[in-house]
């Protein structure tokens, strides 16, 4: 019984999540729109493309109806746009929906993320970028990782940066496709990730740490 409704209550959360969180936004898909929003850290180079993660705060429509939104698109563009974390973006784009089908489909992959919806660059001479006049704190932490990511590839060939980034940083896209088809052939494509054992071995080193300084659990 106690497994049953762990399983429903999981279940339940996620349709909760998802038709907040996700589904009012997969039906734009396909429309193109002037969007306001926050970009959340700094760009990825991916097929020779510049993929970005902006927080959508407003849209604006070509009839000139603005509406109000709260989702995460992942904007590709050809050429890189010069701004920095938490600087606010205003461009106009085409939205698509992500590949569905399939357990590891990209929209699923995606939708973990918490990025429904996908977008491109239309107007690239109607880009404006909007400095804070006050820098956010949460700045801090992509700057600190995009600074560790350019320390690493600057200490290691091109092959050893990527595979350290992608343990330490959770950055995949400097792998190759064939490297990652190497890691999941032998079962081993966990350790190119985040995930729990990164974070128990972390965990356990502060605790060492704290432990050393006379510092109690709490």
């Amino acid at each position: 019984p106690v497994v049953l409704i762990s399983v429903s209550l999981a279940f339940s959360l996620y349709v909760l999540a998802f038709s907040v969180r996700a589904e009012p936004w997969l039906e734009l898909a396909g429309q193109q729109a002037k969007v306001r929003g926050q970009l959340l850290d700094y760009s990825e180079q991916e097929y020779q493309k510049y993929y970005y993660r902006l927080r959508v705060t407003e849209i604006e429509w070509e009839e000139g109806r603005v509406e109000p939104a709260a989702f995460t698109l992942r904007l590709s563009s050809h050429l890189p746009i010069y701004a920095e974390p938490y600087d606010e973006l205003e461009c106009t784009v085409g939205l698509y929906a992500f590949e569905s089908g399939g357990l590891y489909s990209s929209q699923n992959v995606r939708l973990a993320q918490g990025i429904p919806l996908g977008a491109y660059l239309t107007d690239y001479g109607g880009v404006t970028v909007i400095k804070p006049e006050k820098r956010s704190a949460f700045a801090l932490i992509p700057q600190f990782r995009h600074n560790i990511e350019r320390l690493v590839n600057r200490m290691f060939p091109e092959e050893e940066a990527a595979l350290i980034n992608a343990m330490l940083l959770g950055k995949r896209s400097g792998i190759s496709a064939d490297r990652e088809y190497d890691f999941r052939r032998l079962g081993a494509s966990h350790i190119l990730v985040v995930s729990g054992l990164h974070m128990s071995v972390l965990t356990a080193f502060l605790g060492l740490v704290l432990k050393a300084l006379g510092l109690n659990r709490w």
